[in-house]
């Protein structure tokens, strides 16, 4: 339902800004204490990935030339994804606000208000879809390895600091939350209903679980090795 699909977008909004915004409080913090290599692995996790989605936002704009693209890329540094979660929510609203079908069986019906309506489903999934790779691509650039290397430092230092700890949390949940969004947009798209249970609840869980076993293994790795380097593998999950 609507409500659904706005309650994943607000949260995955939430998510979104809370795991940056401790990721930018930590290297502050890092940097503070004259730790250069996790300041800068730290930052590097911060910059390179949005680098990587401002292109890709700009790239999604098909109205765009290449060189307008490249404009609005660099124009988006750092803000592509608040603008995408802004168009997100437009698309929502003219979804299931701005347009209503005149009867339930809304698809065979060729009214004005019908066709409309079926418009505005079909910009909003195909829109959906690509603002879900978006957010995919920026947590498995970011929220990944931003994970392994947090974990990875309370680890070593044997210190679980409570910015630290919160930051590790978001940038998970933040991994798990893009992997169902992107299933969800997908089936969407292709005509079918992801229903909030069982489909999503089950398919989120089910991403918790892999994703705790897959990075807690690289974690392991790094910690045993102590070699910081092995979060880099993180990206490639």
């Amino acid at each position: 339902g609507k409500e659904v699909e706005f309650g994943m977008l607000f949260v995955g909004f939430v998510f979104f800004v809370i795991d940056i915004g401790t990721d930018i409080r930590l290297a502050v913090e890092y940097n503070r204490q004259c730790e250069t290599l996790w300041f800068r692995l730290t930052l590097l996790f911060i910059l390179a990935p949005y680098v990587v989605i401002s292109i890709m936002a700009a790239f999604q704009k098909k109205e765009q030339t290449g060189c307008q693209r490249l404009i609005a890329s660099l124009q988006c540094l750092l803000s592509s994804l608040i603008w995408r979660y802004v168009e997100e929510y437009q698309h929502w609203k003219r979804r299931h606000c701005d347009n209503s079908p005149c009867q339930e069986n809304y698809e065979e019906c060729s009214c004005a208000n019908c066709e409309n309506y079926r418009k505005a489903i079909k910009e909003s999934n195909e829109s959906a879809y690509n603002f879900a790779w978006l957010r995919y691509v920026e947590t498995i650039a970011e929220s990944a390895p931003q994970w392994c290397l947090q974990v990875s430092i309370m680890l070593v230092r044997w210190n679980f600091p409570r910015l630290t700890v919160t930051s590790a949390v978001f940038s998970f949940f933040s991994l798990a939350l893009s992997i169902t969004t992107l299933e969800k947009a997908r089936v969407t798209k292709d005509g079918h209903k992801f229903k909030l249970l069982p489909h999503t609840v089950v398919f989120f869980t089910s991403q918790v679980f892999t994703l705790l076993s897959r990075l807690s293994a690289i974690v392991i790795f790094a910690y045993a090795l102590n070699e910081l380097v092995a979060i880099f593998l993180a990206i490639h999950l």
